[in-house]
Formats: C-alpha cells, structure tokens, sequence
C-alpha cells in the first residue's frame, strides 16, 4: 500500500503536461471515430448510414468537449507546478466520467428531436434497454483505449517528433548567439511552436527537467516567483545557456544560477543546494558538491 501511494505522489512522466491542445484534440477526434466506426455502440448499425453518420458526429463532439473540459476547466495541468501520477489519474476518471455523462445526457433528451429534425417524424432515435450502464460501459472502455493510445502517440513524439527538424536547429543557432551577444537576458526556445522564454538572467533562478521537458523558475517583473515550461531536454538546454554566466548544471535534473545560491547542506549522505530569500532547496550531485560549496563559501 505504502509503495502504491508513494507512485501516485510521484511527478508523472509528463511532467507538467505542455501540451499542444490543437494537436490533442485533432488526435482525440481521429481516435474516437476510428473507435466508433469499428465497434459500433449505441446501436449505430441499426441505423440508415445518414442517420448514423449524424449520431456518430453527435457522439464524437460530446466525447471530445467532456475530456476537453475536463482538462482544461478543471485539472489545467499545463499550469500546475506540480504534475503527479495522482493528478494524472483523476484527469483520465474524471475526463471519462465527463464524456458518459454528455453522451448519456444528450442521448435521452435532444438526440430523438435531433434526428427528426433532419431527415424527418419517421426516423426516431434507438435507445436500448440498459442503455444507463452500457453507455457507461462503452465509454469507459472508449476513455481507457483513447488514453492508451494517447500515451503510445506522446511517447512517439517524444522520440521521433522535430528531433532532426533543420528549422529547429536553425532556432537554437540564433538563441544562443542572442545570448552571446547580450548577457543580462535568457533566451531558451522550446520545441512545441511558438514557445520562447525570455527573462533577465538576474531574475532566472534555476530549471528543472522532467523527462523530455523543463520546468523554469525565475521572478516576473513584480519580483512573484514564477514557472514555464517548455519541451526542451536538459542537454538542447545547456547548449543554449553555454555562455550565459553563473549557470551551473549542479544535477542531472538541474541547472541552477548560483547568484540565488545562500549555502549547502549533508543530508544522510545526499548534498543540497540553499537558495537564498526561501526560494527552496535542489539537489547537487556528488561530482558537483566540491564546486558548489567553493562558489558559497
């Protein structure tokens, strides 16, 4: 029990979840009618092939509107600062529940009306007897197909997608000699479009990686600690910041400016960072700690 909780209390793989909502929904869509037009629920072969083809469209927008919904108005993942397996979890619930709900809710007050306001008062809707608990059936086993196949498309993305993009490459040439050029500002460029960071490298306080994308830390202009993420690996990061001064990668999942850095301490045998004005603590690695403590001393 102690090792299961311990898994839901862990940041999940995707981070914070940057994700594109355009994307994800196109793929929700494509997903949700490949599903349907295999496995027929609700009824659909008993239908004329127009007729179906308008319930089908119903179904899919519901479906679509309560994992979007779910998303977006009630998880927003993508602005979190913490994004645990936990959250992960309830999301794919919840976003499962959402689209059962619309759909059932739907089906049984406007779908009849619907379809005979179209193609006229002879066609009616089909409603099956038990349709409550065999809509909610089909649409949690829609909801788990669509998630795992969702994960199998992020993965994919994550090893496959813009890797080798020139266009890409061509942004990380110009970021970092913007940053050759003028010191006093950070500039890191993300692999999802139109994501770009600046901020002052005297309010940039420390990264985070997450997988394949990073969590940046630093203070708006009001002085408010604030986070971004990017998909961006530590690696494509450290090359983009390799001229920018007081940039340490002091971990492996970390890369800290050490202007916020107050002094270190020995915790059974794991060594951390103190930043300063209770800004937290990070991790240092073993080959870094020697570094570290020269630089607070």
């Amino acid at each position: 029990m102690k090792t299961f909780l311990s898994f839901l209390k862990k940041d999940h793989t995707r981070g914070i979840l940057a994700i594109d909502h355009k994307r994800f929904t196109l793929l929700l869509v494509i997903i949700v009618i490949g599903i349907m037009l295999l496995l027929k629920p609700y009824v659909l072969n008993l239908y004329t092939f127009k007729v179906r083809l308008v319930v089908m469209g119903c179904y899919i927008f519901m479906f679509t509107l309560g994992c979007t919904l779910i998303r977006i108005l009630v998880h927003k993942p993508h602005r979190d600062t913490k994004y645990t397996n936990l959250d992960e979890a309830l999301l794919v619930i919840n976003s499962i529940i959402a689209s059962w709900f619309l759909s059932y809710i739907f089906s049984i007050t406007y779908l009849d009306t619907l379809i005979k306001s179209i193609f006229g008062k002879e066609y009616q809707a089909m409603i099956p007897e038990g349709f409550l608990w065999g809509s909610f059936i089909t649409i949690f086993s829609f909801g788990l197909i669509v998630y795992a196949i969702m994960r199998l498309y992020d993965f994919a993305f994550i090893l496959f997608g813009e890797e080798d993009d020139p266009n890409h490459k061509k942004v990380l040439k110009i970021s970092s000699s913007k940053i050759s050029r003028n010191q006093k500002m950070i500039v890191l460029i993300g692999k999802n479009k139109g994501e770009r960071v600046e901020v002052q490298q005297k309010k940039f306080i420390y990264i985070k990686g997450e997988g394949h994308y990073l969590n940046l830390h630093y203070l708006s202009p009001s002085n408010q600690l604030e986070s971004t993420v990017l998909r961006l690996t530590m690696k494509e990061a450290e090359s983009q910041l390799e001229s920018v001064e007081h940039l340490i990668r002091c971990h492996r999942s970390y890369i800290l400016n050490t202007e916020y850095l107050k002094t270190t301490v020995t915790e059974t045998k794991k060594n951390y960072a103190i930043l300063i004005s209770n800004f937290g603590e990070i991790p240092i690695s073993s080959d870094k700690i020697d570094l570290i403590r020269d630089i607070s001393a």
